[in-house]
């Protein structure tokens, strides 16, 4: 286990870095506390070893292409997760997949600051796979992270 010393320092430092502050700080606090947390180690592990035996994404071509109408890969433009090359080799193993690149600067951990948008974007992905129409409605206050804006999609059967 981590002493608590480290985590508390690695917070100060990201949250300077990100001039994070208050219930944003804490959040950060949360998530890396949790994360070094003996119990989601041991889960990491257990993913990383399910992982492993599904395999490379060769042995994953049959259920991709199986499904490819019903997948959308959504990659990040500015993403080290996921180098550009990752979107054009997967754009030439699966060439008529879904697959796109952000262009909004979206970060790898977007819930910390791109929640909003990226659900915007999911549901627009989402809206036509699933034969959905969008109905924009201005009248609704939504708040995320005290910052505030008229924006709500109500989506419909078409």
């Amino acid at each position: 286990m981590i002493p608590k010393s480290v985590t508390t320092s690695v917070v100060d430092f990201i949250a300077k870095k990100r001039d994070l502050s208050g219930e944003d700080k804490h959040s950060l606090s949360t998530a890396i506390h949790s994360i070094v947390d003996p119990n989601t180690l041991r889960n990491i592990h257990q993913i990383a070893d399910d992982l492993s035996k599904i395999g490379i994404l060769d042995n994953l071509k049959d259920v991709i292409e199986a499904n490819v109408k019903n997948i959308t890969f959504y990659y990040g433009g500015h993403d080290g997760w996921t180098p550009n090359h990752f979107i054009e080799d997967m754009r030439k193993r699966f060439p008529s997949a879904d697959i796109q690149k952000d262009t909004n600067n979206i970060g790898h951990a977007f819930v910390l600051e791109h929640s909003v948008l990226m659900a915007e974007i999911v549901a627009g992905i989402l809206a036509p796979k699933l034969n959905l129409s969008k109905k924009s409605r201005t009248n609704d206050l939504v708040c995320i992270n005290n910052k505030c804006d008229t924006w709500h999609v109500e989506v419909t059967r078409s």
